[in-house]
C-alpha cells in the first residue's frame, strides 16, 4: 500500500498549480451548455480532441459537437491557453514542469 505522500504525487496535475481550467461555452440564449458531444468528465474516446475525426467516422459525435469544441479551442488558445489529447473541455496555462518551477500546489 503505498503511504499518503506518494499516492498524492501520483496525481498532481496542472490543476493543483491553479494554472489550469476545466470549462464549457455556455449559451445565454438557450440557457444550457453548447453541446459538446460528452459530458463534463466523461473519460472515454468520444471526450478526446485526438479521437475527434474517428469518433464522428463511427457516429458518435456529430459534425455541430466538433464544431462546437472548435469554438471553445480558439477562444482558449487565444487566450492563451492550450488543451490537451484526451479531455475537450481541459485547458492548461503551463504545462506541469513549468507550473512546478513557476507554482507552489494549491492546497
Amino acid at each position: 500500500m503505498k503511504d499518503s505522500k506518494n499516492c498524492f504525487q501520483c496525481y498532481i496535475s496542472s490543476l493543483n498549480f491553479g494554472v489550469a481550467v476545466d470549462l464549457a461555452i455556455f449559451d445565454t440564449k438557450a440557457d444550457s451548455v453548447l453541446d459538446m458531444g460528452t459530458g463534463y468528465d466523461f473519460f472515454g474516446f468520444a471526450a478526446y480532441p485526438d479521437r475527434e475525426d474517428q469518433m464522428l467516422e463511427e457516429g458518435v459525435i456529430t459534425q455541430t459537437q466538433i464544431a462546437n469544441r472548435e469554438i471553445l479551442r480558439t477562444v482558449m488558445n487565444q487566450a492563451g491557453f492550450t488543451g490537451i489529447g484526451s479531455e475537450w473541455w481541459h485547458f492548461n496555462a503551463y504545462n506541469r514542469k513549468e507550473a512546478g518551477e513557476k507554482f507552489k500546489i494549491v492546497e
